[in-house]
């Protein structure tokens, strides 16, 4: 069976690593660019016509490599619009006709979608995207094929990224020429490394809208200067959606923990995501391979980095007041706002995360929210908060929570565990799958530690549900009362009145 090019790529990559000859791999795989060098007087790298020059002076020193030639990296800039949805229009900035007899016209906004490391222009998540940026709107949608040079190894497509910036800089100067169009109708939409590469094209064209990274690449950019990634001086408006920030290793933590745009946003917290099944070494990856062959095994690699592209591709067809809505809270970190301390935005309304995150342009920081693993990804954020009477600091177990609505009910929840002491108020983030309307009963469960039952009572002087909705309403609790420490299984359950606010 003939394996296609990301599937050998994939193979070549992991068996070096899990060989360990990574660096054999690399320096036994490099390619020299047919490139024209000039002389060191002029250009200490190398210079490409109409494109310019590109060195390894700092800031660039990021990768060992310079970016190689056009003719290598084979750059296509594939148009869609309403009248050619499916089937893009090639643009070539050194040929005019190939734009002037496109449907692209300067009255419409135009969205640029560039690919990461390793992927290409025929991606299901651009062919999705781009399908669905034009079902909501009349648009240009471009995408940036630059497949050929973003293949291994990755520090070569790491500067091949900056020569990728360059070319479509470049096209979209000669599209402001042409159809009269302006920066400020443009939208950069990148994953990965192309959140980088739009970066440097924010940093090149004054004026650029908006530039949305999906989960901007994490190696050879974190800790590096603001040139050499995306920061948000590259845009009006830099929104960021970050999925995998886990501490970089070879089968995870692709994406960047550092907030780097105006707004930067973590659902369930940046890093694993749910529904995703993450690969811990290369060995792990090696036996998911032959296990479960390759496409499983690419899949746990990449999931919660490609789930960015997932999240604001459903985010566009999100209307604007529907009750399905990637609404985002601010706070210092995941911890915090799991703990429920973090449920307001002051006089604002709490932006949202995706493709409407530019109508909360005044927003700035770090948001948090809750996912699930599936489409359409949304749920509905609760904090329920219980305060225990100070005689009972020496019980310990888990207390758990289920709520009922107008609409349904859900399972049971923890809002402590383990050995956690029963003390004060406790506070924690429920997050439901569905919209249970206004809450009608609040049951809540203990467990002691041990398992055994005990005499003792847990007095509860009060609960508190918050609905963390766009309009927020509270639930609270009858008087305060004792109940019963029981072993595992049992329930005690409180049915409190309809909302008072």
């Amino acid at each position: 069976m003939e394996l296609d090019r990301t599937t050998r790529t994939f193979l070549v990559f992991f068996l070096c690593l899990a060989l360990e000859l990574s660096n054999l791999c690399e320096s036994s795989m490099r390619i020299v660019p047919s490139q024209r060098r000039v002389s060191l007087s002029r250009c200490r790298g190398v210079r490409y016509s109409r494109l310019g020059c590109f060195t390894l002076d700092p800031p660039f020193n990021n990768t060992q490599w310079l970016p190689q030639s056009p003719s290598v990296v084979n750059t296509r800039f594939l148009l869609h619009t309403r009248h050619n949805p499916t089937t893009g229009h090639r643009l070539d900035a050194d040929n005019s006709s190939s734009i002037t007899s496109s449907h692209l016209t300067g009255d419409k906004d135009i969205k640029i979608l560039i690919h990461g490391f390793l992927q290409y222009g025929s991606m299901e998540f651009l062919v999705n995207m781009t399908k669905a940026l034009l079902h909501v709107a009349d648009l240009n949608v471009v995408v940036v094929d630059w497949g050929d040079g973003a293949g291994f190894p990755y520090t070569r497509a790491v500067a091949n990224a900056r020569l990728v910036a360059a070319q479509t800089s470049r096209l979209l100067n000669s599209i402001f020429q042409l159809t009269g169009a302006n920066s400020d109708r443009v939208h950069l939409i990148g994953h990965s490394l192309g959140a980088h590469v739009a970066g440097y094209v924010g940093a090149s064209i004054p004026g650029i809208s908006r530039i949305t990274g999906l989960d901007p690449a994490q190696p050879n950019f974190s800790g590096f200067s603001q040139a050499v990634r995306l920061d948000p001086t590259d845009a009006s408006f830099v929104d960021v959606i970050h999925t995998d920030a886990e501490p970089y290793g070879t089968v995870r933590g692709y994406g960047m923990i550092e907030p780097v745009g105006h707004v930067d946003f973590y659902p369930n917290g940046g890093r694993a995501q749910p529904g995703c099944q993450e690969e811990t070494s290369v060995l792990g990856f090696m036996e998911d391979l032959v296990s479960n062959g390759i496409t499983d095994a690419e899949f746990h690699v990449s999931c919660s980095h490609e789930r960015s592209t997932e999240l604001f591709t459903a985010s566009i067809r999100q209307t604007t007041f529907g009750s399905c809505q990637f609404t985002s809270y601010p706070c210092s970190s995941a911890e915090s706002f799991w703990q429920g301390e973090c449920r307001h935005c002051g006089n604002r309304p709490c932006p949202v995360m995706g493709y409407h995150a530019d109508l909360y342009f005044r927003s700035r920081g770090s948001y948090y929210l809750n996912t699930t693993g599936s489409q359409p990804f949304c749920t509905y954020h609760y904090v329920v908060t219980l305060r225990a009477a100070s005689r009972t600091d020496n019980l310990a177990g888990t207390v758990m929570v289920q709520l009922t609505g107008s609409q349904g009910s859900v399972g049971w929840m923890e809002m402590t565990s383990g050995q956690q002491r029963i003390s004060g108020d406790m506070s924690r983030l429920v997050v439901v799958h569905f919209d249970i309307g206004d809450v009608t009963r609040v049951d809540i469960r203990f467990l002691s530690a041990d398992g055994q039952a005990d005499q003792r009572l847990v007095d509860v002087q009060w609960i508190e549900v918050n609905n963390m909705m766009p309009n927020p309403t509270r639930y609270f609790r009858q008087p305060s009362m004792s109940v019963g420490w029981e072993p595992p299984l049992s329930v005690t359950s409180w049915t409190y009145t309809p909302p008072y606010s």
